[in-house]
């Protein structure tokens, strides 16, 4: 009859059982959010997919605008991540208010994530960035219901 010993404690059994799997596809999920964001362009209020000689026009699909005819909180969350991606924060602003907020929540997510899987998520920086990204999240959220407030 084989014996379990207790000598763990539950600090080491917590460090042990960290499975970040949820956190790469958290990280690969949001970098390719943001890589989309490089790749496509704004023209005339559309996003666009352009390569050299190709040019194709990427539909709206919103459900809930196309079900009310309203614009939903994270209407123009695309056009205002691309333009945020190519340095043009009024533009970004035009289109979306939280957007700004929403890709610094993306960025400091990826680094939160990152930082988490190197350490084995066991760093004394991971609590203050997890209480700053949740600020962050907070207030876009905060911005996104005002910014359909007043647009909708």
């Amino acid at each position: 009859m084989k014996m379990f010993s207790s000598s763990n404690t539950y600090k080491d059994s917590k460090i042990c059982s960290y499975n970040n799997r949820n956190d790469l596809l958290v990280i690969i999920f949001l970098f390719f959010v943001i890589l989309c964001s490089f790749i496509l362009n704004v023209r005339d209020d559309y996003t666009y997919l352009q390569f050299p000689d190709f040019d194709f026009k990427i539909p709206g699909s919103c459900l809930f605008k196309n079900a009310t005819g309203l614009n939903c909180p994270s209407c123009g969350m695309t056009r205002s991540f691309v333009s945020i991606s190519h340095f043009d924060f009024e533009g970004a602003l035009r289109y979306n208010m939280a957007g700004i907020l929403v890709y610094v929540w993306c960025l400091m997510e990826i680094i939160y994530r990152t930082l988490r899987v190197l350490t084995k998520n066991y760093s004394i920086l991971l609590k203050p960035l997890r209480y700053l990204t949740n600020i962050v999240i907070a207030i876009a959220i905060v911005v996104a219901a005002v910014n359909w407030e007043i647009f909708k």
